[in-house]
């Protein structure tokens, strides 16, 4: 079965825009009927990518790092993997710029850098390697430069 807008997910996660369609993989925004909340989900329909999937999955939910998605649970049905995520918060490097009539400091330009690098390592400490760091990816919020795609 093929996954549509406004399919309903494990019962819980109303499928409400299509972010993503690659092959083996799609990523949704949706609702969690229960919580009232929009969330992401990750499907992953490629079987050679599972273990892979969950060792990242668990040690993203491990981690509590603000500076990466929270990833609120994995669940497999049958030999799919769907992985729950918290929204991407802040805004892209590539939509702020849009949005910035002059360009970044030296200081932001090094900040975001420097942050980015720090996630990254993160990542490389715990064997998980980001293989789509863009200025899609990289994120800037509130609390800083967090990581997006993990």
């Amino acid at each position: 079965m093929e996954p549509r807008l406004g399919d309903i997910v494990l019962n819980r996660y109303v499928l409400v825009s299509l972010l993503r369609n690659e092959a083996g993989l799609q990523v949704w925004q949706a609702n969690d009927r229960i919580l009232t909340q929009d969330c992401q989900l990750f499907i992953v329909r490629d079987s050679r990518f599972l273990p892979q999937v969950n060792t990242i999955a668990s040690t993203l939910a491990l981690s509590h790092s603000r500076k990466f998605t929270q990833v609120l649970q994995l669940r497999h049905h049958d030999s799919v993997a769907i992985i729950v995520t918290a929204l991407d918060r802040g805004i892209t490097i590539n939509d702020y710029l849009a949005l910035k009539k002059a360009p970044l400091s030296y200081e932001a330009i090094r900040t975001i850098v420097a942050e980015t690098a720090q996630a990254l390592s993160r990542l490389l400490a715990s064997n998980i390697t980001h293989h789509a760091v863009s200025s899609d990816t990289v994120r800037i919020s509130s609390s800083g430069i967090e990581l997006a795609d993990t």
